[in-house]
């Protein structure tokens, strides 16, 4: 039976709402007798003291405490262009493309902290860094052969089994899960009452973690996609 309870959230009287400001410019057009319409916009969004649930040591007792982190900053630009390709009294044919890029920058989070981690999962850690976009992925790095009189100075060392030896002290950060870019392209197809709509989108660049990739391998470590360009040396002896 469940008895009274003592929450293991920390209570933070010093706790702010969190505020953001932005502002943007936009420039809009039409041209060939309305047929063509060009939009283009520049943000810029700053973002304090966001809320987060930070983890404490759990020695006084408590686990957690909401609490706020510094200053993000996200800025891009937006672009868009409809045309008619094709219109008479039965037939319209319509255009549409949209482009979006977006840079995060994390400019600063709470006291002296540099680093902290959103979430992690298998050795992975999806981080929020100083200096970094917003959301970036760390693993361990993998040792390296430091001996610069050794032929084999600078490969990676593996172990018995093939794999990278994980280093206990030092991390590699892989890139971000925000992309490069994004596109949207729609084609609208109408003949008297019957009308055709297609969309597709386009995402070029950022990681993403895949759960399902890493468990189909064996117990020790995950596998090394084929189209990594590792130079590694075993660490295994003769």
């Amino acid at each position: 039976m469940t008895g009274l309870t003592v929450s293991n959230i920390l209570a933070n009287p010093d706790l702010k709402p969190e505020k953001t400001t932005e502002y943007e410019l936009g420039i809009s057009g039409h041209f060939l007798k309305n047929r063509l319409r060009l939009d283009a916009a520049y943000y810029n969004r700053q973002t304090k003291d966001q809320i987060i649930q930070a983890d404490l040591p759990p020695e006084p007792g408590y686990t957690s405490q909401s609490r706020n982190i510094g200053h993000i900053e996200n800025k891009g630009i937006e672009l868009m262009m409809d045309l008619i390709v094709l219109q008479t009294y039965d037939w319209k044919w319509e255009l549409g493309v949209t482009f979006a890029k977006n840079k995060s920058l994390v400019k600063k989070l709470w006291d002296n902290v540099t680093e902290y981690t959103i979430v992690s999962q298998l050795g992975v850690q999806y981080i929020a860094m100083v200096g970094q976009p917003l959301g970036v992925f760390s693993i361990p790095a993998s040792e390296k052969v430091t001996d610069e009189n050794s032929p084999y100075y600078g490969y990676t060392v593996v172990n018995n089994s093939g794999f990278p030896i994980e280093s206990d002290t030092q991390k590699e950060i892989l890139g971000g899960s925000q992309p490069d870019f994004t596109m949207g392209f729609t084609t609208h197809l109408k003949y008297k009452n019957l009308s055709l709509h297609v969309a597709g989108d386009w995402r070029k660049g950022g990681y993403m973690y895949s759960g399902t990739a890493f468990f189909p391998c064996i117990p020790e470590a995950p596998p090394i996609p084929s189209s990594m360009n590792v130079t590694r040396i075993s660490s295994r002896t003769p």
